[in-house]
Order: C-alpha cells, then structure tokens, then sequence
C-alpha cells in the first residue's frame, strides 16, 4: 500500500468506504472514465484493497464482476464493482470485529517469544493449525458459504476451507509486520501464501499441513511443516503446480527446504521429514536430469 500512487490510494479510500458502509456496489466510474484504467486494473486494485485492510475481514471477493448504468436524466454510462458477498450483516459488525481482535491478540502473544521473522511466521503457521478445523462440508459444496473463506472463519469460527486459511495467515503476518501474498492455482482449485522473509519469497499451504486436511489425528500425529518456506522446486514436490504469483519474483531461495523443524526426538515427525525429504530429492534430480537432457 506504501507504493501506492496517489490515484491508487483514492481508489483505496474510495473502496474501503463503500464496503464499510456495506454497499453492494462501488462506484468506480472516476477511475475508468478519468484515469482511463481498464477491467483487470479495477479488478486487480481492487483485490489488493480487500487483502490490504484487514478491516474488510468480512467480505468474500471471488465473484467480483464490472456492470454499467445511467440515471434518469443523465447519458453519462456509470460503471460499478458488485457480486462480492459479505459473511456477516453490518449491525453485527462491532461485535465479530471485537471477537477477532481477542484471537489476533492471542496469537501475536503466542508469536512475541521471538524477533525473529523466521519463527514468528513458523508460530503463527503453528497457531492456526492448533485452533483450526479444515471444514469438510464446506469444501464439498460448489460455492462454499463466505462464511467458511474469510479470516473470521479462520480465527474465530475455527473451521475454514482452503482461502480462509490462506486469509486468515495473511491477517497474522501483516500484524508481525511479515508481508505475504495469495497464491492461487486455476487447475488445482486451491490457494495458499506466498510469504516474503529478508528479501527471499516462500511458500506455505498452511491447509496442507494441518493433520485434519489431510484426514490425521492431530492429538497423534504433530504438526507437520511440509509446506512451510519452501521454494518453487521443493513446492513442486509436494504435489503443488499452475500457480500464480502475480508478478513476483520466484521463490529460489532453498535453504529452508531441508529444515528439520522438530524439536528433540519425535518419531512420528521423523519418519514424515524422511519421506518429505526423499519426495524433494526425486523432484531435483528429475529436473537436474532434464537439464542435462536439453543441453
């Protein structure tokens, strides 16, 4: 949002706005008839502003679309933002708001044992997989409710699908003061975090590495950190692929993707890190061999 151009931080005010005020449609002819920018930019900016204020933690924005119309009177053709969906009503604002300030504020305790961005992203990765349930029912509908995709889901209703994990970690980071950015995946229908340490980016499926996603007994099995700060190769590895980082650099940084993450002798953890860590080996030999093949 600091890089923000000055037209940008309008339209920022101008979202922020209207969603607050819960309207069903925001205006943004200004934008398109003044400063001349197309659908995607609108799109684009006004996903930013959703996943940049936290504030708007309450509104579901994947089924955005552009519609124009005229007022009576007037020939000027006026363009709009709708079809997002809110997951709460506006007179029950104050009170989930309250309720989502108490869990973020637990969990920036849980993190505050460390300055180090490091471990404070692996505390607060911790954080949501100990208190959230991956929400079985909601993933098995065409169209999961909001209510299942939003960070309040995450936090605070602690049953959430795919996006709400990957919401409610950006909401954690942000208050560490650690960037983080969607990832999403057309084909894998999935999204997760593209998540920014020094000047180094990382993946992390938080969903995917939580015992209930993947149909585990959390109370027997650990927290497992398959998908934490990984690279785009060891990513790989792990059955991810086809995804989109908007623009951002690609994650080659790899120094986490041997990391042992345990603590003392856990066998269970052990013998998962073993077999994560033969899954990553065969992924890099196999692109080393099809280097070598092309050369």
């Amino acid at each position: 949002m600091d890089s923000y151009t000055p037209e940008e931080r309008e339209f920022d005010k101008n979202v922020v706005f209207s969603l607050m005020h819960f309207n069903e449609l925001t205006d943004v002819t200004k934008f398109i008839e003044e400063y001349k920018w197309d659908r995607d930019k609108i799109f684009d900016m006004f996903l930013d502003v959703i996943l940049n204020n936290p504030q708007l933690f309450f509104v579901h924005y994947k089924s955005i679309k552009m519609v124009g119309w005229k007022i009576d009177g007037d020939p000027t053709l006026r363009y709009g933002v709708t079809g997002y969906k809110f997951s709460i009503k506006e007179c029950e604002y104050p009170q989930r708001k309250a309720e989502l300030d108490k869990v973020v504020a637990e969990a920036m305790e849980y993190a505050s044992v460390s300055d180090d961005p490091v471990e404070k992203a692996r505390r607060l990765h911790d954080f949501i997989v100990r208190t959230c349930e991956y929400d079985e029912k909601a993933a098995a509908e065409t169209d999961p409710s909001p209510l299942a995709r939003t960070v309040y889901s995450v936090l605070v209703r602690r049953k959430a699908v795919c996006e709400g994990y990957m919401m409610g970690y950006r909401y954690l980071l942000r208050e560490a003061g650690i960037r983080s950015e969607e990832v999403l995946s057309d084909p894998m229908n999935h999204c997760w975090n593209y998540v920014k340490i020094g000047e180094n980016w990382y993946h992390v499926d938080v969903t995917w590495d939580d015992p209930i996603y993947n149909g585990k007994n959390p109370e027997i099995f650990p927290i497992l950190y398959d998908h934490f700060l990984l690279s785009d190769k060891a990513f790989r590895a792990m059955g991810h692929s086809d995804w989109d980082v908007r623009g951002l650099p690609a994650a080659t940084d790899t120094r986490f993707d041997w990391h042992y993450w345990g603590s003392g002798f856990d066998l269970i953890y052990l013998i998962n890190y073993i077999i994560v860590s033969i899954q990553k080996c065969y992924v890099y030999l196999k692109a080393r061999q099809n280097k070598d093949a092309r050369n």
